[in-house]
């Protein structure tokens, strides 16, 4: 009998963590792409480089990211990444290439 309260307890707790402990990121990320120029690395998650942001090669002027008044965020360092992001075939893509040269 008392563990039927116990499990609804933890039930709600945990409803209460994903609701408003973690607030989702909204908006449309964009891929799709006709010339480089359209592609950038993108945080998709509202956090900076000095807190973990997740990085993406998107098409930066129809990506529209929607972020929540306060981001939880990692305190973890994330830089942007120093690879290209290019339009390949259509799509934006990290190519593997840093300023021309293929990194090893």
């Amino acid at each position: 009998m008392k563990k039927i309260p116990l499990m609804l307890l933890l039930v709600g707790i945990v409803a209460v963590v994903l609701i408003y402990i973690l607030p989702s990121v909204g908006g449309v990320i964009v891929e799709e792409c006709e010339t480089n120029e359209e592609c950038a690395w993108v945080s998709t998650n509202c956090c900076p480089p000095n807190m973990g942001a997740n990085w993406e090669c998107v098409n930066e002027a129809e990506t529209e990211i929607v972020c929540p008044e306060d981001p939880i965020c990692p305190a973890v360092m994330s830089p942007k990444p120093t690879t290209d992001c290019r339009c390949v075939d259509g799509v934006c893509e990290e190519t593997g290439e840093n300023n021309g040269n293929v990194l090893e």
